[in-house]
């Protein structure tokens, strides 16, 4: 009784640590500052900030969609992205329509290609909805 019971500790602690692993370092091809060049089809020139987001290794990202600062938690397992827990600022300014072209990226991110500097997130469709270039 006590060999099972220990059996299945062991395999709790296992399903734990990998896990745990899973969270650390996600992404390290994703990881770091981007420039987001081009959001849903739209020129991110001009807008009142630079668009731009960071992620980190610890499954976590922030940026700037334009005018509003953006966070989040973030998870890559192979191609899939998924941003959860996204937050916002809520200020106006000029070229709103930029930033709702960012927001609406962000929302509809499910998976992303990283090729080098340059990288493409792209919705459940396959439709590229953010390009980014790594800053």
């Amino acid at each position: 009784m006590k060999a099972i019971k220990a059996f299945f500790v062991a395999a709790i602690m296992v399903a734990i640590m990998a896990s745990c692993a899973s969270t650390k370092g996600v992404g390290s091809s994703l990881q770091g500052s981007w420039a987001i060049t081009e959001a849903v089809g739209r020129s991110t020139q001009g807008s009142m900030k630079p668009a731009e987001i960071t992620f980190g290794n610890d499954g976590r990202f922030n940026g700037c969609a334009g005018v509003n600062n953006i966070f989040g938690d973030y998870s890559l397992r192979g191609n899939a992205l998924q941003l959860s827990h996204v937050g916002m600022t809520r200020m106006m300014g000029p070229h709103m329509e930029i930033e709702n072209s960012v927001v609406q990226g962000i929302n509809s991110a499910s998976s992303v290609k990283v090729d080098g500097d340059a990288a493409v997130i792209a919705d459940a469709h396959g439709t590229p909805v953010l390009h980014l270039k790594r800053k």
